[in-house]
């Protein structure tokens, strides 16, 4: 008769040993359910902010495409840019601002310098690369050349 009954005292502990088991695992739980609902947070609420952050650092020693910055500011874009066509030449900005000013100050904001070589280029012809890892500024390159070379160096 006693050898399937237990004490008072033996379910008590089997109770309290019970609790602490479930205690443990509803802890787990919400810890990973915290875990999940940050990285929603991250990749799908902040998609385009994680993406930029994403790009400053893939996309550095690569030929970025100027869809993806702005020709006025020399910088990394969040989203595409708009086009500009000046004098049957592609320019890329970002807005309304930008396009005034590279339709106003043409010479000012279609022009630059070779990163490697020095040479005066168009920006609508240029090969784009980003200046530094983890950073959004750029820099233009004459052809494929001068881009190797320059990458190439120590960098």
């Amino acid at each position: 008769m006693g050898r399937n009954k237990l004490t008072k005292q033996q379910r008590r502990e089997k109770q309290i040993l019970e609790d602490k088991k479930f205690k443990k695992y509803l802890r787990n739980g919400a810890i990973i359910g915290l875990v999940v609902v940050a990285l929603i947070q991250i990749f799908f609420v902040h998609w385009c902010d994680t993406k930029h952050i994403i790009q400053k650092y893939v996309l550095y020693k690569k030929e970025i495409s100027p869809k993806l910055i702005c020709e006025v500011e020399n910088k990394l874009k969040f989203h595409k840019s708009q086009v500009v066509d000046i004098e049957s030449k592609m320019f890329y900005v970002c807005g309304s601002r930008c396009k005034h000013y590279i339709v106003e100050h043409y010479q000012q904001y279609a022009y630059t310098v070779d990163a490697y070589s020095g040479d005066s280029i168009c920006k609508a012809d240029a090969i784009i690369g980003l200046k530094e890892k983890g950073q959004p500024f750029i820099l233009y390159f004459e052809n494929k050349q001068t881009f190797k070379k320059y990458y190439g160096q120590n960098r």
